[in-house]
């Protein structure tokens, strides 16, 4: 971590900024058009220390181009990774670097608030070697945190803001890598820095650290800012490599650029996936939809138990209440729930989704949603545009139905696939326990409690196999877990 130093205020452009007097000099060198790399790419060296292999495993934010901190608040929201999802109870770290001196005083002030979990690296620029560089500051967005700072004197807000720069030192990402991870750790990478992603991405691809990284969200820019001369196919050969080592690459814009866009994109807080251990084949949702945190409710099999009563009088496998107990007596589908008095899953099904709507209130907040699955929903989507078509749905709907059945029947069956926000499930809830799982969710709809909307089929009721018990799973009302993918 850097050192605080003495800090000076010094008057720029007609503009105030924050700066450290030993780390930069100020120039203008408005005829400065391409510059040189500071230094060449190092994926390790010997001198680096990692750090002790019993370090307790735990997420490692590692933002690059921090501005203010305003993606680590969004890291803090559980916009990357749901931090109480992170190893050993949540623990996490968060290392920003930021090389505008204007960010120093805002930077200081959030490793101050979190001493122990936040290391700042103000006037420090990303880059795959520790050098010292020119950084060229751009005076023209202010609305927009001067977002057009680059190391590139050719990008286009630098060539407005006439070309001033300063000095800073560069900080190796690979060596932060090395020294601030470890493979145990769930490490997230933010990478926002205006055109050097196209030397760092490169570099990070061949080393040893990039099988340290788990996420990588990266807004790509102009490749002409680059330093090094990387182009297009290179750039993009080297993200085909790091996804080979296991990084997953979503589509990413940064929290500046969606705030400057007045867009209001859907959170989503989760996937949950209902299944049951017969199942041998699953589609990947993880590979799907690498960017939103997948959990899998599996359960115990129907079957196996000897009558429907008989998973009622099971109150450690099933913790029903006697009123829902009783509800469930009133099921007005309840003699197509068995086969010569063998339950068919049913009940089981319905406590499934049930579960589901109940984690559902415990975690999520205002228009956050959660996407609910059975896993025979075959994915038509993803990610970004299951987010671009949740925010388009009305504030006033807590419900949407996001398969291929539901809507089409017109007589409102099917719950494969659907999204709920922490309303939509609280309306679920207060509904009598007493539907099948298909009927369940129009129940809500019609008692004028919230409204729903169909979407265009974003996923298909499409088994992967057929083992004879796709209405036979009993999903245990336990905890939820991740499940590799």
């Amino acid at each position: 971590m850097v050192d605080a130093l003495k800090t000076a205020a010094v008057l720029l452009s007609g503009l105030w900024l924050h700066v450290t007097v030993s780390a930069f000099k100020v120039r203008d060198l408005s005829s400065e058009t391409q510059k040189a790399p500071p230094c060449q790419c190092l994926g390790s060296d010997p001198s680096w220390v990692a750090p002790e292999s019993d370090r307790e495993a735990r997420c490692v934010f590692i933002d690059l181009g921090a501005a203010n901190g305003n993606s680590f608040e969004r890291f803090l929201q559980g916009d990357y990774t749901p931090v109480a999802s992170c190893p050993n109870g949540g623990k996490w770290e968060a290392l920003l670097v930021e090389a505008n001196p204007r960010f120093d005083s805002a930077l200081h002030q959030v490793e101050s608030e979190r001493p122990n979990q936040v290391k700042a690296m103000p006037s420090s620029a990303a880059y795959m070697c520790d050098a010292e560089t020119s950084f060229y500051l751009d005076n023209v967005n202010a609305k927009h945190n001067y977002w057009g700072s680059s190391l590139s004197p050719s990008h286009k807000d630098v060539v407005k803001s006439g070309k001033v720069k300063v000095t800073v030192p560069t900080r190796n990402l690979l060596r932060i890598l090395h020294e601030q991870t470890t493979a145990k750790d769930l490490v997230i990478v933010k990478m926002d820095i205006e055109g050097a992603e196209f030397d760092i991405i490169p570099c990070l691809a061949k080393s040893p650290q990039a099988r340290l990284v788990d996420k990588l969200f990266m807004e790509v820019h102009n490749p002409s800012w680059g330093l090094v001369g990387t182009s297009e196919q290179e750039f993009q050969q080297a993200q085909a490599n790091l996804r080979k080592q296991g990084v997953t690459i979503p589509p990413y814009n940064s929290p500046t650029l969606v705030q400057a866009a007045n867009l209001s994109v859907a959170k989503i807080g989760q996937i949950m996936v209902l299944t049951y251990p017969e199942r041998r084949k699953a589609y990947k949702y993880e590979k799907v939809f690498p960017d939103i945190h997948v959990t899998w409710m599996v359960g115990l099999t129907a079957t196996d138990f000897e009558s429907e009563e008989d998973m009622l009088d099971r109150e450690q496998l099933v913790p029903m209440t006697e009123l829902m107990k009783a509800q469930w007596q009133r099921n007005p589908h309840q003699h197509q729930n068995r086969i010569d008095g063998r339950p068919l899953g049913t009940l089981a099904c319905s406590l499934g989704h049930y579960k589901a709507w109940q984690t559902a209130v415990a975690s999520l907040s205002g228009r956050e949603w959660m996407i609910i699955l059975e896993d025979d929903a075959q994915p038509q989507t993803s990610s970004e545009e299951l987010r671009r078509q949740l925010s388009e749905i009305p504030p006033d709907v807590d419900l949407v139905l996001l398969e291929d059945r539901h809507c089409r029947s017109g007589n409102g069956t099917g719950s494969t696939a659907y999204a709920i926000t922490a309303k939509g499930a609280r309306a679920l809830l207060n509904v009598p326990f007493m539907y099948n799982s298909d009927f369940y969710l129009e129940q809500p709809v019609e008692r004028g409690l919230i409204k729903r909307k169909c979407l265009s089929p974003q996923f298909h009721h499409r088994p992967m196999e057929f083992t004879g018990t796709s209405m036979s799973n009993l999903v245990q009302l336990s905890n939820p877990h991740s499940r590799a993918a």
